[in-house]
């Protein structure tokens, strides 16, 4: 400084200082590893001057900081770190210095995604592997053996028969290690089983089917083959149906649960024999022998075949050549045999012989002849025994005589008649109580009577009739009858017999009775009658006016059909009977109504009835006069009004003249001087005329 006399300052004040215009490089020194499996994370930085630290993480906002900088509780994820310097002259670093990891605390989950089976005959395991995550290594252990490092796809080689394990783990880059490795466990069997066959069909056999039971010392299925087809899946047991003749071999062989086949089949070979053997009789009885004891001889056409006989029906017994029998019945008897062969085939037409002892006389039988009643006059008889036998007959008491089993008679009278017949068999044997028939020939008809029947006319579309026939032979019982309507077929009927649905119009119905014997009636009963089912339609003719002012009534009624009757009803009222032309007196004044309804002679009753309504007024009615000219008037003409208690018409007089019909108002012309007399009287519809007239 110079003060102003000019002194100045020796020691001058200085300041010294520097420009710095160059921002610091910031570098991190050290950084997590990426990936990592650490949740805290710790983080070392410098730069290339002296400098204060700004840090921000997954980017937030920077805060001050200094190295190192450490962080916990990371969660599992990608994050990244920030750091920037700034220098003494408050330059900051435009790039910060930045680093990114991952944090995995989560190990892979390993899978064998392919393995053997549970149960294989393999000696050799590949198993392919996978994991959740990817960039794993695998470590794996066989049969619990200790884990060494393996690949994706790992392959074990002549592996023993038994059980075996497989677990494998994954570690992934981060250094997680499954927890809970992959397991695997199988057997390995290389031992096949042996079969056995249990039931299975005899040898030979007749049979054409085959059924085979079998087994194996493990579980397993079966393959089996039939003569010469190729080995197929089956169960136990198996069957076949419809086998040939001949011979025939059955395989089976068991598989076991890993694929192990039997090497050495069970087998079954057998005869299948369907042709029967053929039975002979060599000797025995025929035909009739008076001889209770029989012996008979017999052979088959196969050697070795047994024999079975019966006697008669009785049940079949083993037997052998030569067999007899003894105290044998009268009567026919049959001796059957049969061969069996050896592969139990039965001849099933065996050999028979027939033979009758016989020491008894025939039974005589009338199989058929007439009906007990008849109109025939001819007489066919079927005659039979119970033995090969002739006959004798006789008609009506008369001689016995030869006949034939089919015996024939003619030109029989009217009445009762008998037949004995009686058989000698091929022995002579005569039968001593002679079969017997009685019959009646009937050749009078019945007579046929009616009884209840419809009325003629009938107004019923259903008609019932009831009928009996006499006759002098059959029972009434056994009399039958046929009917015929109007022209339809005559057909079988009963009484009593009822029609229904009958139309309008003339029906006849005509009735025959045929006796037991089957005599008809040749004078039929017959009934004709009408049905009328339309009703008469009513009318009223002459009869009161609408209006009248009468006590008595007359009406004229009619109908469209003749004959008909009629009921009347006054004034509802209950009908009654009326005839054609009804009167009706001291009818009080009022409305009055009049209902009719015919009934023709079929009993139909119009449903629709005819009335007449009318109306009886003897009541005159009453004249009011209104406008009049006055008393006295200097007018030559005059004009009245004048009205009534009820509706009809009027008429005027003037002076003494005669009433003549007039309209209110009434004017009058032309008038002379002097008194004048005007009167009015009212005319109801009724014809009732005012007695007392208004009058001015």
């Amino acid at each position: 400084a110079i003060d102003a006399a000019g002194n100045v300052d020796l020691t001058p004040a200085t300041h010294a200082w520097t420009v710095d215009t160059t921002p610091p490089v910031t570098a991190i020194t050290a950084a997590p590893s990426d990936p990592t499996r650490g949740s805290d994370a710790t983080l070392e930085f410098a730069a290339d001057e002296a400098a204060t630290f700004a840090c921000a993480l997954d980017g937030a906002a920077f805060t001050a900081c200094s190295s190192p900088m450490t962080y916990s509780g990371l969660v599992d994820g990608r994050h990244t770190f920030a750091v920037v310097a700034t220098d003494a002259a408050g330059n900051a670093d435009p790039s910060p210095a930045s680093v990114a990891w991952t944090v995995d605390t989560t190990p892979p989950d390993a899978s064998i995604t392919s393995a053997p089976n549970s149960l294989t005959n393999q000696a050799t395991a590949t198993f392919e592997l996978g994991a959740d995550e990817a960039g794993v290594a695998f470590s794996c252990s066989l049969d619990g053996g200790a884990y060494e490092p393996c690949a994706v796809s790992t392959t074990h080689v002549g592996l023993t028969d038994g059980p075996h394990t497989f677990a494998a783990v994954a570690t992934d880059a981060a250094g997680n290690t499954d927890a809970s490795p992959a397991a695997h466990a199988w057997s390995i069997d290389t031992i096949a089983p042996d079969t056995t066959l249990g039931s299975r069909p005899a040898s030979p056999t007749n049979s054409t089917a085959a059924s085979f039971t079998f087994s194996a010392d493990e579980p397993g299925s079966f393959e089996c083959a039939l003569d010469e087809a190729v080995f197929d899946a089956c169960a136990n047991p198996v069957s076949y149906d419809g086998l040939s003749a001949g011979d025939h071999v059955f395989r089976v062989r068991a598989i076991d649960a890993a694929g192990n086949t039997d090497a050495s089949p069970a087998a079954h070979a057998w005869t299948v024999d369907l042709s029967p053997p053929d039975t002979t009789i060599g000797s025995g009885p025929a035909g009739t022998t008076p001889s209770a004891s029989a012996t008979f001889e017999f052979a088959a056409s196969e050697p070795g075949s047994t024999f079975a006989c019966a006697l008669d029906g009785a049940a079949v017994e083993t037997c052998v050549s030569p067999q007899s029998y003894a105290g044998l019945a009268d009567g026919a008897h049959t001796f059957t045999v049969s061969a069996t062969d050896a592969a139990n085939n039965v001849d099933e037409s065996p050999a028979s012989r027939t033979w009758s002892v016989d020491t008894v006389p025939p039974e005589t039988s009338i199989t058929s002849g007439p009906d007990p009643i008849t109109n025939r006059t001819t007489a066919a008889f079927t005659v039979t025994a119970d033995e090969s036998a002739s006959f004798a007959c006789a008609l009506d008491g008369g001689p016995f005589v030869p006949c034939a089993p089919e015996t024939h008679y003619a030109d029989l009278a009217e009445g009762g008649h008998s037949l004995s017949v009686f058989a000698t068999d091929l022995a002579g044997n005569a039968d001593a109580s002679p079969a017997t028939y009685a019959w009646t020939v009937d050749l009078t008809p019945p007579d046929t009577i009616l009884g209840d029947r419809p009325s003629d006319p009938d107004n019923s579309a259903a008609a019932t009739f009831t009928f009996t026939g006499v006759d002098e032979t059959s029972d009434a019982g056994t009399v039958t009858f046929t009917c015929a309507l109007d022209d339809g077929a005559p057909a079988s009927c009963s009484s009593p017999a009822t029609r229904d649905g009958l139309t309008e119009g003339q029906h006849t119905l005509v009735v025959v009775a045929t006796d037991s014997a089957g005599n008809s009636d040749p004078s039929p009963a017959s009934h004709a009658w009408t049905v009328d089912l339309t009703p008469p339609q009513t009318t009223i003719g002459a009869g009161p006016a609408e209006i009248t002012n009468q006590s008595t009534a007359t009406f004229a009624l009619d109908a469209d059909e003749l004959g008909v009757t009629f009921a009347c009803s006054l004034d509802e009222a209950a009908f009654a009977l009326c005839d054609s032309a009804t009167t009706y007196i001291g009818l009080a004044d009022g409305v009055h109504t009049l209902v009719v309804r015919a009934t023709d002679p079929a009993g139909n009753t119009d449903a629709t009835p005819a009335s007449r309504t009318w109306t009886i007024d003897t009541v005159a009615p009453e004249t009011t006069l209104g406008a009049r000219p006055p008393d006295p008037s200097n007018a030559a003409s005059a004009s009245f009004t004048f009205t009534a208690d009820e509706p009809g018409s009027f008429e005027c007089s003037l002076g003494t003249a005669t009433f003549e019909p007039c309209e209110s108002p009434a004017s009058l012309t032309g008038l002379a001087e002097g008194a004048q007399t005007f009167a009015v009287r009212a005319i109801d519809a009724a014809g009732n005329a005012d007695a007392s007239p208004a009058g001015h």
